[in-house]
């Protein structure tokens, strides 16, 4: 079931169409009420195991040669799916809440704006693929900017090389103010 959040002048549409696959996906994200972002994932990670050949899409299915995401609970804690106690794996894509949704797998922030850093929503996941784990955020900025962000952590020696965090990007919308300009940032 999908969510949503309205906060920062923005409007976005949040879900995870399945549990056990291609992670969360944004749709009808809107800034000021005009429609700047239709549909946007990151349904996989190029994994160059073994010696960088050959390199596996972890987040799809086995068919692709890697693992699937599993959708967990934010609180979950950064250990192989085999180390995880009960409770962890998310039954659902709707927002997490420790006491009325314990097994949601989607923690949705509103971040105030402070002197340096405009106000924001912030909707983030959290997702297992075997010994690794990948947090899928998504900023949204009160000037218009949208940020999405992935990071890496677990067992491997990718992980360690990743250094926590994997990729940055940026957009901004119409009329939105950062824009690309922050976008390459590995960290």
């Amino acid at each position: 079931m999908a969510g949503n959040v309205s906060f920062a002048d923005w409007s976005v549409c949040y879900a995870i169409p399945s549990l056990k696959g291609g992670g969360m996906e944004i749709t009808a994200a809107s800034f000021k009420g005009k429609t700047v972002l239709f549909k946007a994932s990151q349904p996989f990670v190029l994994v160059p195991y073994h010696g960088n050949c050959p390199t596996f899409k972890d987040g799809l299915s086995y068919s692709c040669g890697a693992a699937p995401f599993t959708s967990m609970t934010p609180l979950a804690p950064n250990a192989p799916e085999w180390d995880c106690p009960p409770g962890t794996v998310a039954n659902n894509d709707n927002q997490f809440d420790a006491i009325s949704n314990p097994t949601g797998a989607v923690a949705v922030e509103k971040v105030a704006a402070t002197l340096t850093e405009p106000a924001k929503a912030v909707i983030w996941t959290k997702q297992q693929a075997v010994n690794y784990q990948y947090i899928q955020r998504w900023e949204f900025n009160a000037d218009g900017s949208i940020e999405e962000l992935d990071f890496i952590d677990g067992a491997g020696e990718e992980a360690a090389e990743a250094g926590g965090q994997s990729a940055r990007r940026a957009a901004a919308a119409p009329g939105g103010g950062r824009g690309a300009g922050r976008g390459a940032d590995p960290g």
